[in-house]
């Protein structure tokens, strides 16, 4: 898997910076809002800086990813884990502020810095990641997803913890003085060049004019959606079912983040090896995840049209089925988009990558913001068990579009796909043009010039 240790030095400092933008992103949740409501503002105002960083995350991720063949990834990288940084800093400050009004505007404003800066970040890491292990990049993407599960889980923690023990100010201070050290470490690690500068046409819209694409970005955006629907009504509902004491309802979300951050390194090992092998691909890894995505949701309340009544067994079964079903979904993904982009004729690599990443954390980001609008509506008109079958029912019928629409393209479209085969050319590309195929990646470690050929994938 590593070409040397320097190789996997880089890797290790990426994915640190890479879960401590995550953490610094989570750590608010637990002690904000009352911070908020103790100066005069209202659980209204405080949800909307929540609110503030998923849709900004959602506008950004996409000019982000057109933004990627112009740029050097691990600039945009070390700018966007910068300015998460110095968010943060700032973050830690406004407690001076005591005007509930204005404590919120800024606190506002910074929570859209903060999502710019952790967008341009991510996007860059698994744009990185994912071109400087070609051969293995679904195991690599995998424990990135692996990390990100983590810093969810234990980014509420740490930051009441750090809140309990330096009150307002440590939680921020510690997690963006991080960000800027690692930020520093990764300015030095890192090779200054990134890659070689793609072709002038292949921009985003290469990448989202190619059908295959859409079906996944329907997937990312209802499981999401679904993710999110969880998030908001879970506590309440095992509260009012008496299945778990208040001091202990967080539970739920510590057994499917874990679950979840556990199962992304074995689902991306399943594709980096697995499918080497064996005829399975990305796209029947993201049916199953939507399947058992549903069914956990149906189980979960559970649904009027099950005749059982919920039971603790039940409810940890279904949280676990829930992190499971979701790295089913995220895993494969940029992977399906990446692969699908080479078989319509796009250079493989870094470019390549970042786009996908940056449609993966639109997506991700919108499909927080609508199911946690749409499930709180939904729940409050209605109750849990109905919103999550209503869900469930989405997600059945997502899962038979995309599955519609991937035997239309077997059938119809561009034809069959070999599962992740080491190929010399991709399908499309004209013998004439073999010479443009490759993406170069240059590291410049010890100022050996060497250049490691990326790999293209024929699928």
């Amino acid at each position: 898997m590593w070409e040397n240790q320097n190789q996997w030095f880089q890797f290790a400092v990426t994915s640190a910076l890479y879960m401590s933008v995550w953490l610094s992103c989570s750590i608010i949740a637990p002690f904000f809002p009352p911070e908020a409501i103790r100066k005069g503002a209202n659980q209204t105002a405080a949800g909307l800086v929540f609110g503030a960083f998923s849709i900004t995350s959602f506008l950004i991720g996409t000019p982000l990813a057109r933004v990627v063949p112009r740029v050097n990834v691990k600039t945009m990288f070390l700018i966007g884990a910068g300015l998460c940084g110095c968010t943060n800093m700032i973050f830690g400050i406004l407690d001076k502020i005591q005007d509930g009004t204005i404590f919120v505007t800024s606190a506002l404003l910074m929570r859209v810095a903060e999502a710019v800066g952790s967008s341009a970040a991510l996007i860059a890491a698994m744009a990185m990641v994912g071109g400087n292990f070609p051969e293995s990049a679904p195991q690599m993407l995998g424990l990135l997803e692996m990390f990100s599960g983590l810093a969810f889980v234990m980014g509420p923690m740490i930051g009441m913890i750090l809140y309990r023990a330096g009150g307002y100010e440590l939680p921020f201070f510690s997690l963006g003085g991080l960000c800027l050290l690692l930020t520093a470490l990764n300015a030095i690690v890192l090779p200054t060049k990134a890659f070689v500068k793609p072709k002038v046409d292949e921009g985003l819209w290469s990448l989202l004019r190619i059908p295959a694409v859409w079906p996944v970005v329907l997937a990312l955006f209802v499981s999401t959606a679904a993710q999110a629907v969880f998030n908001v009504g879970i506590a309440y509902h095992t509260l009012k079912e008496g299945l778990l004491p208040a001091d202990n309802a967080g539970i739920v979300f510590f057994i499917q983040g874990g679950s979840y951050a556990l199962s992304t390194p074995v689902f991306g090992w399943i594709l980096n090896n697995a499918m080497k092998y064996f005829r399975i691909t990305t796209r029947v890894m993201l049916i199953l995840g939507c399947v058992l995505l549903a069914i956990s949701f149906l189980t979960i309340g559970p649904s009027p049209w099950l005749p059982f009544r919920t039971s603790k067994t039940i409810l940890i079964v279904s949280c676990v089925l829930i992190g499971l079903s979701m790295g089913l979904v995220t895993v494969p993904s940029i992977i399906d988009m990446v692969i699908s982009a080479q078989w319509y004729g796009l250079d493989d690599g870094p470019v390549v990558y970042g786009m996908a990443s940056g449609i993966f954390l639109s997506c991700f980001h919108l499909g927080s913001f609508v199911g946690s609008t749409l499930g709180g509506v939904l729940i409050d008109r209605y109750d849990f068990d109905a919103t999550a079958t209503i869900f469930a029912v989405c997600i059945f019928m997502t899962a038979a579009f995309v599955a519609s629409t991937f035997a239309w393209e077997y059938q119809c479209g561009k034809g069959r796909r070999d599962p992740w085969k080491l190929c010399q050319k991709s399908p499309s590309i004209d013998e004439k043009d073999k010479t443009k195929m490759p993406l170069m990646l240059q590291q410049d470690q010890d100022d050996s010039g060497e250049l490691f050929e990326l790999a293209l994938y024929e699928l």
